[in-house]
C-alpha cells in the first residue's frame, strides 16, 4: 500500500501521478491527497483513491502525517520523498509493506516512459480541444506559446523579452495558439510581433490539449506547460527559458526540469 501527500496544481499533480504509477506493484493501493485535477481530467491509471477534503488534510498533516513519519524513522515502513529545499530524492526501508510518499518529482527520471503512452486526457475534452481547432480553422501545424501570471510573484514572470526573443527562432508565418492566465497581456506586449494567432479562452484541460496538438512551441517556467511541450506531437522546437523560476536572477532553482533533453533553454 501507498499514502501520498500530493500538492500543487495540475502540472505538478501530472508528475507525481506518473511517478506513482511507475512506482507501485500490480495491484497495490493506493491512498493519495491532493490529486483532484489529474485524476479527474485523465484516463488510463490504474484504481487509485483520492480525497480532496480539507478538513481531513487537516487532520492528516496535524496527526497521521507525523505518525507515518515516526513509523519511517523507526524503519517500521518505507518512505519515498524529496527534501522540502535542496529537493533531493530520499527512500528509507521498512519492514511492513506501506510506503509513504511525498514531493513533487519534476524530473523525467521519477517515471517510466510507458505510462505516458497509457495515461491520456479523457476524449470528451479531447472532443472539445478539436471543436476549438475545427472553429478557428488551425492549420495542422499550429505552435504554441504559453505564459503564467496569476499566481507568480513578480519575480518569477518572465519578462516579454524572453518571448521576443524566442519568436526569432521560429518561422514568422507561422500560426500560434496563445495559452494562459493572462489574454489581456497578450495584447498588450506580444500580439505585435505574431502574424497569425488566436487567443484561447479555454478551461485548464483544454489549453493542455491544444498545446499537445501542436509542432512546438515557447513556454513558460510552468509545470503545466512542462507537460504541454512533454506531449506535443512533433517536438520541432520548444524553447524554455533557462533558470527556470530563477530567469530573473539567472539561477536555477531545483527543479529537475533543468535535465530535460527536448527543451531548448534560452
Amino acid at each position: 500500500m501507498i499514502i501520498f501527500n500530493g500538492s500543487g496544481r495540475l502540472g505538478n499533480q501530472i508528475f507525481q501521478l506518473f511517478y506513482l504509477e511507475s512506482i507501485r506493484k500490480p495491484n497495490e493501493k493506493v491512498f493519495t491527497l491532493g490529486l483532484k485535477d489529474v485524476l479527474y481530467y485523465f484516463t488510463g491509471y490504474r484504481k487509485i483513491r483520492n480525497t480532496n477534503s480539507k478538513r481531513f488534510g487537516k487532520f492528516f498533516n496535524r496527526f497521521i502525517r507525523r505518525l507515518l513519519l515516526i513509523l519511517s524513522y523507526a524503519r517500521i515502513i518505507n518512505i519515498r520523498y524529496e527534501e522540502e529545499f535542496t529537493m533531493k530524492y530520499k527512500e528509507r526501508k521498512g519492514f511492513l509493506p506501506i510506503t509513504y510518499a511525498y514531493g513533487y518529482f519534476q524530473d523525467e527520471k521519477f517515471f517510466d516512459k510507458e505510462i505516458c503512452k497509457k495515461i491520456f486526457i479523457k476524449k470528451q475534452y479531447i472532443q472539445e480541444g478539436n471543436d476549438f481547432i475545427k472553429h478557428f480553422k488551425i492549420p495542422t501545424n499550429p505552435y504554441f506559446i504559453h505564459i503564467r501570471h496569476g499566481d507568480y510573484s513578480n519575480e518569477a514572470v518572465l519578462p516579454v523579452e524572453y518571448y521576443i526573443d524566442a519568436l526569432t527562432r521560429f518561422d514568422k508565418n507561422n500560426f500560434y495558439i496563445l495559452i494562459g492566465d493572462d489574454p489581456q497581456w497578450y495584447k498588450n506586449n506580444l500580439c505585435k510581433y505574431i502574424k497569425n494567432y488566436v487567443i484561447s479562452d479555454q478551461n485548464l484541460i483544454i489549453d493542455l490539449y491544444l498545446m499537445t496538438q501542436c509542432y512546438g512551441g515557447i513556454i513558460s517556467n510552468s509545470t503545466f506547460a512542462f507537460w504541454g511541450a512533454y506531449f506535443c506531437k512533433h517536438k520541432d522546437i520548444i524553447i524554455a527559458p533557462k533558470y527556470w523560476t530563477g530567469y530573473n536572477h539567472k539561477q536555477w532553482d531545483n527543479t529537475g526540469i533543468s535535465n530535460t533533453t527536448f527543451l531548448e533553454f534560452i
